[in-house]
């Protein structure tokens, strides 16, 4: 869903053709081939966001493509977490548990963890997840998760992304909202 989406926006803000230039076309031909919500090969998704963070694309464009990717996602929990709690605090947190169990299936093969630091503050860790060694997909990561998440109201005061630590596919994220 996460691959099928980004090409949407690299097709809507016309990069689409330089980036069927720069994937293998074997790669290419695999993605087309899954159609709908499903599972993909971690290279072959790590194929489309190298060939994405070949477009050389600056971080603000990169960011704004994680943000409209996120508003779709976002729309999807906020419909999964509708019926849980009335409350704004209690939404939030039923959209994290909702995004938390979404990050499982979508990372299959390595571990999401989410901790509750606070009232208004979350940590994510993510173990073995070779996607966030490529730039594009940080970069956008971080716009997705913004958007996502104020798809909830949540107004986001810090998001920080550490250091990809590449000898255990591994990265935090801390998050605090207002």
């Amino acid at each position: 869903m996460l691959v099928h989406s980004s090409i949407t926006e690299l097709e809507q803000l016309g990069y689409y053709e330089r980036y069927c230039r720069i994937i293998s076309p074997t790669s290419l031909a695999q993605i087309k081939e899954l159609i709908g919500p499903g599972l993909m090969a971690v290279e072959l998704a790590l194929d489309h966001y190298r060939a994405c963070d070949a477009l050389d694309l600056t971080d603000e464009q990169i960011h704004a493509a994680g943000l409209r990717a996120g508003e779709k996602i976002g729309d999807a929990l906020l419909v999964a977490s509708a019926q849980v709690s009335a409350s704004a605090e209690g939404a939030v947190w039923s959209v994290i548990g909702a995004f938390y169990r979404m990050s499982r299936r979508i990372y299959e093969g390595g571990s999401a963890q989410y901790v509750k630091l606070g009232p208004k503050s979350l940590l994510i860790e993510y173990k073995a997840n070779p996607l966030f060694s490529v730039r594009y997909y940080r970069v956008a990561y971080a716009g997705f998760m913004r958007r996502t998440f104020g798809s909830v109201g949540l107004k986001i005061k810090d998001f920080t992304l550490s250091s990809y630590r590449r000898e255990h596919a591994e990265i935090e994220v801390r998050m605090s909202w207002l």
